[in-house]
């Protein structure tokens, strides 16, 4: 119902407040891009891990030697394609969830229960990420190194480590505004 000298507010008007600058639109496709970029590498390292696996075995077996470095390889890229696939998983929402308290409760407040939700993992993470660089600053300066097959510094682990904190806790943040219909992500269609 439209009053005189009153104009009436229409679904169209609501949605073009939320409308985002074309600079801001930009800025958070080129993000999403650096995220899939990190996913395509996480899922690289796991496809990489069993070939190297194998050829080692394979070495062994016909008594070629074998390459000592592949354990420590092994390790070092499941940590990496963990921290460095985790805010891609979580930009898809192909994160784990256990959803049966926000499926059993009204739509309006399963929202404000997952954004509530959210913020607490945002501070979770920002809380992660300070301890640590605390740890990765310690760490470069003490010179402490990892000594196995391979001696790397420790430190560069205590960096990727942050960083994935850092972007999970971006991630948290966008999921705190994204609209309703953008939160889940349905795996029967795909990657989007």
């Amino acid at each position: 119902m439209h009053l005189a000298g009153k104009p009436e507010v229409t679904n169209s008007r609501r949605s073009s407040e939320r409308e985002i600058s074309p600079v801001t639109a930009a800025f958070g496709r080129a993000y999403d891009g650096f995220l899939h970029a990190l996913g395509i590498i996480a899922a690289s390292m796991l496809l990489v891990l069993p070939l190297l696996i194998t050829i080692d075995v394979a070495m062994r077996m016909f008594r070629l030697g074998s390459i000592k470095w592949i354990l420590d390889v092994s390790e070092y890229a499941l940590f990496l394609s963990t921290y460095l696939g985790a805010p891609w998983l979580m930009r898809l929402g192909l994160h784990v969830r256990v959803d049966v308290l926000l499926s059993a409760i009204r739509k309006n407040i399963a929202r404000r229960v997952e954004q509530a939700l959210d913020l607490f993992c945002f501070g979770i993470c920002s809380l992660l990420a300070y301890y640590g660089l605390a740890a990765a600053i310690d760490a470069y300066r003490l010179g402490l190194k990892q000594y196995k097959s391979l001696t790397i510094p420790d430190w560069p682990f205590h960096v990727i480590f942050v960083f994935s904190m850092v972007l999970l806790a971006i991630e948290f943040v966008r999921r705190m505004r994204r609209p309703d219909e953008a939160l889940v992500h349905d795996p029967s269609q795909g990657l989007p």
